[in-house]
């Protein structure tokens, strides 16, 4: 319809190939883990239910988490950088969320 009203009658769009997008429940225990290692830590945190990137643990039925304090930018170019103080809060960050789920594993019944 878009290029319909442009003019554009002719032109037809066949998808190639796709994917699904990463989406997760927020009942997943990683994702639990990782809420719980930023509370504890007092990091503001933000949960969004689904990301328009595809990550391989989608296709095993596993959840993914996309996680981590600390500045950086210009993700995926040439220049991409993490600050110093970001990357110990990261190193700080991730060993507190293996504490979380390890605690959470062991105490569930989820077979992961």
């Amino acid at each position: 319809a878009h290029l319909d009203r442009r003019g554009f009658k002719d032109v037809i769009v066949r998808p190639l190939a796709g994917y699904n997008f990463t989406k997760w429940s927020r009942k997943d225990l990683v994702i639990e883990a990782g809420v719980c290692a930023a509370e504890r830590l007092g990091i503001p945190y933000d949960i969004s239910p689904a990301t328009g990137s595809c990550n391989p643990l989608l296709y095993l039925g596993l959840p993914c988490l996309y996680t981590g304090p600390g500045r950086g930018g210009r993700w995926h170019c040439q220049d991409e950088y993490i600050s110093v103080d970001g990357l110990r809060g990261i190193m700080e960050y991730t060993v507190r969320m293996l504490d979380e789920m390890k605690r959470l594993y062991v105490n569930s019944s989820d077979p992961r």
